[in-house]
């Protein structure tokens, strides 16, 4: 309470207690700035208007206690003025003592109301800005009224910084109608991303317009990277157990690499000593068929070893990781990646193993009896197609019982191998050559016409003879050769097994070509 008179003090201070206000201090308006800052008052009842200006001096501090200014009535629009200037309220000098009493409590009830709403606000902000959330209030144009704290660690923005820009160049615009939650991702401030899970509320005002637009996101980029993690690995796991072909599943995961890991490009390498060759790649920089040796990773790139049966096969290589773009545990990652490119490749090997066991004649390494048969129908088809001609030579050792009979089956089984080896020789890329029967080996030489099989046949009749086998000595091989026609597969085994019979009859060692005009009589003879 404020007086310039000493006896207004005692009977203001009367009054105010009668009435069940406790009075802090009673002071001239000299001493109310000293008592302003010892004293934490609820409300000034200034009783001074005489010095009202230093009252509103006062009213330029903050923070200060609610002032009720009491005015000379002759003052006219003082009242007004008064209010204007910022007191609490203005009473009349020659108002009773009620009125004064009840608008002074009037006042401090306002007061100690605002305080605590003030108090309350405080925790509430204090609790928004210490969360991890981002709370963005919204007006009706979009523009950002205010950003909660977690704006730097989410978005790389001050808070300060996101008041008055467009919340739509910040966060998506969602569906008003639709208050379930919705996962988008939004540009951080350093241009990296980051997946946020963001729920929307509208409020209205009675009228039904927009008042302000509240959203609450929560950073779930640790959520997002799992999952896309685990269906990352999912689908290559899918594809290592479906068998795809190597290529195909090094070029899927180079792909997917490229997301969990966070980097520019991804390459599947194979290590051959201290050099690696590029097998499949994605991303720019790196292509297919590239050398890379090993010294050469560069600094902040990623590698993950691949092991294939226990032995180092290769290697994932990660180039130029974006920092914004992953939580640091690329490498992990890579690394879980990398033993699915190693079953992968056991796989396919595998699988290799399985082929040869099947095609393949045990003995001689030779395709056998059913897989020249799949190529010679595949071939003729071709040739049918393109009109260029397809040749078959038959082989067959001369007097091989005698070599068992004098030797025994380990020589014999060891010539075999040895005229496998020769007749490998021979041949040319493209060729197929088997095993099929006893001693009887095949020849199928594609795009090549009856003469030119004959001389290759030729060829091989003389590397048989010319060499000798060990303890065996010397031996030697008839031959039938046999073009092509309009007669399929069947027709043309069937005209060089004939001119292989002609071989054997002429005294073997013999090559004999068959004419396709000479069938007929010969089946006939």
């Amino acid at each position: 309470m404020v007086s310039d008179s000493g006896l207004e003090r005692h009977r203001l201070r009367s009054r105010l207690r009668r009435a069940g206000l406790e009075v802090g201090a009673a002071v001239d308006p000299w001493g109310a700035e000293a008592q302003l800052d010892r004293v934490a008052w609820g409300v000034v009842v200034w009783s001074a208007a005489r010095h009202e200006a230093v009252a509103r001096d006062l009213l330029r501090r903050a923070p200060v206690p609610p002032i009720v200014l009491v005015i000379d009535d002759r003052r006219g629009a003082a009242a007004a003025a008064g209010l204007a200037a910022g007191f609490a309220d203005v009473v009349r000098a020659d108002a009773d003592g009620v009125e004064l009493i009840a608008r002074a409590r009037a006042v401090g009830h306002r007061s100690a109301l605002a305080r605590a709403l003030t108090a309350e606000a405080g925790l509430f902000r204090e609790l928004a800005e210490s969360g991890r959330d981002l709370l963005v209030r919204q007006g009706p144009d979009g523009a950002i009224r205010y950003a909660s704290g977690a704006a730097r660690e989410i978005l790389g923005w001050d808070p300060s910084a996101l008041v008055g820009r467009r919340a739509p160049d910040i966060l998506p615009e969602g569906d008003p109608d639709d208050p379930a939650p919705r996962v988008h991702r939004v540009r951080r401030r350093d241009g990296g991303r980051v997946w946020l899970e963001t729920t929307t509320r509208v409020l209205n005002d009675p009228a039904g317009r927009v008042r302000e637009v509240h959203t609450d996101s929560r950073d779930v980029s640790d959520r997002m990277r799992a999952e896309a993690e685990r269906a990352s690995v999912t689908r290559i796991t899918a594809a290592v157990a479906e068998g795809i072909a190597f290529d195909r599943l090094a070029d899927l995961v180079a792909r997917e690499a490229i997301i969990l890991v966070g980097a520019e490009s991804v390459a599947v390498v194979r290590l051959h000593g201290d050099e690696g060759i590029v097998l499949a790649a994605a991303g720019p920089g790196i292509r297919v068929g590239d050398g890379m040796p090993v010294s050469a990773l560069p600094a902040g790139g990623l590698a993950a070893p691949v092991a294939v049966e226990g032995a180092l096969w290769g290697m994932l290589v990660a180039h130029d990781l974006d920092p914004t773009a992953h939580d640091g545990r690329g490498r992990e990652r890579l690394e879980r990646l990398a033993p699915l490119v190693g079953l992968a490749v056991a796989n396919a090997r595998a699988r290799e193993r399985l082929v040869a066991l099947a095609t393949t004649d045990p003995l001689t390494g030779l395709a056998n009896h059913g897989a020249f048969h799949r190529r010679l129908g595949e071939e003729c088809a071709r040739a049918s197609r393109t009109g260029e001609p397809l040749s078959v030579v038959l082989i067959d050792l001369d007097h091989f019982k005698r070599v068992n009979d004098t030797h025994g089956h380990a020589a014999g089984d060891e010539v075999l191998r040895e005229v496998s080896r020769r007749l490998r020789d021979c041949g040319r890329r493209g060729d197929v050559t088997a095993r099929v029967g006893g001693e009887e080996l095949a020849w199928l030489l594609p795009s090549t016409g009856l003469l030119r099989a004959q001389e290759a046949a030729e060829r091989l009749r003389a590397a048989v003879r010319d060499r000798e086998f060990g303890v065996v000595g010397r031996l030697t091989a008839s031959l039938g050769v046999a073009q092509l026609g309009a007669g399929g597969p069947a027709d043309v085994m069937r005209r060089a097994d004939l001119a292989l019979y002609r071989a054997k009859e002429e005294g073997r060692d013999a090559c004999v070509a068959w004419p396709q005009e000479a069938v007929t009589e010969a089946l006939f003879d």
